[in-house]
Order: C-alpha cells, then structure tokens, then sequence
C-alpha cells in the first residue's frame, strides 16, 4: 500500500490537458495529484511527445524543481522520489522530460540510499538501467549496503 507524504493522490480525474493555474500557492496537495497524474499509464502515453512535454513544462513551471527534487512518497519502508517512482511505474517517458528540467537523476532515498537506477537493477530492468545511463546516471553511487549500479 503507498502512502503519500504530507497528502494524498486522491480526486484525481486522469483527464488530459493543462495543469489548472491557480491564484493561490499550490499545496502539497495539488502536486500529489499533479504527480500522480502524470505517471497514470493512460495519461500521458496516448498522447503526442509535444503534449507530454508540454505537460510536464507546466508541472515544472508550477512548483519548480526544486520542490519536485524534494517530492516524496512513502511506499512500503521507502520514501521514493519522482526519479523512482518513474522507474517503478515503467513511465521512461515522463522521466526523460523530467530529467530535460533538470530533475535529479541521481537522488537517492533517505532509507537505504539507493538511486532510480539502485530501482531499476534490483527489478531487473535492463533495458532502464541502459536508458539511465544514457540520460546520465551515475552507476557508481553507492547505497547504504553499499552497492553500486
């Protein structure tokens, strides 16, 4: 079961289209659900690369990355942030435009230390684990084991 730090998915429609502007300060809230919707499989994929960059151009633009560096869930023992959570979800789209805002590819989780990459080997997921790489992943960070990529 995943938890949500500091708020909840909850109330999202899944509709495509533009991230609402609000007039007030997005609360956690509002970005757990933005999150949450650009990693729904049925979002994003239907649509056209320019509406998938465009949408996460918005997410970004929003909140900043910044805060969508220091975004995390809790599932299980772990805090997992958006680069993880992409690995998990097989969403290698969204975390390519992610990481082209300057997502941090390399984050890793409070728990145990261990990157998207970390993720992505341990489930065996080889042809992410080259995909990282190539957007830049740096293989030899240590977790808290400490294993490397």
């Amino acid at each position: 079961m995943d938890n949500i730090v500091m708020g909840t998915a909850e109330g999202d429609s899944g509709e495509e289209g533009e991230i609402e502007e609000t007039s007030h300060t997005p609360t956690q809230e509002d970005l757990n659900e933005d999150i949450q919707s650009i990693l729904q499989r049925n979002v994003l994929v239907t649509t056209s690369n320019a509406v998938q960059e465009d949408r996460i151009h918005q997410i970004v633009h929003k909140y900043g990355i910044n805060r969508l560096n220091e975004y995390r869930y809790t599932s299980g023992r772990h805090e997992n942030g958006i680069t993880h959570m992409c690995v998990t979800k097989d969403r290698l789209d969204v975390l390519r435009l992610l990481v082209k805002c300057g997502l941090d590819l390399n984050a890793q989780r409070p728990s145990d230390g261990s990157t998207c990459a970390h993720v992505a080997v341990r489930a065996k997921q080889n042809t992410m684990v080259n995909e990282l790489r190539t957007l830049g992943a740096d293989l030899t960070i240590r977790n808290k084991r400490p294993l490397s990529c």
